[in-house]
């Protein structure tokens, strides 16, 4: 329940965004993304609020809550410009509440 409806549209653009990216991530796959594999980069969409830009990072131990992984720095790469205009907007714009 929401008690304000602009909230409530962006709360639903982001978990669209969210779901898209997730199947953007399976659907570029050439491998699994297998998180408890150490060895193996992990590559996920970040910000960079000082120069205002959409980044690529990775890691290889650690997983956050919510982040969408990917397994190549091309996926992700694609990812980040097929969703540019979206990502923008979810990283400038969005408030989950008021």
């Amino acid at each position: 329940y929401y008690s304000d409806k602009t909230v409530a549209e962006n709360n639903a653009r982001a978990d669209k965004l969210m779901r898209q990216l997730r199947r953007f991530s399976v659907e570029h796959r050439e491998d699994e993304v297998n998180l408890d594999d150490i060895k193996t980069k992990k590559f996920f969409i970040t910000y960079n609020y000082e120069n205002n830009e959409i980044r690529l990072g990775y890691t290889l131990q650690l997983k956050a809550f919510g982040a969408i992984y990917f397994d190549s720095r091309e996926a992700t790469q694609a990812a980040i410009d097929e969703f540019h205009d979206e990502l923008i907007w979810y990283f400038t714009e969005y408030k989950d509440s008021l």
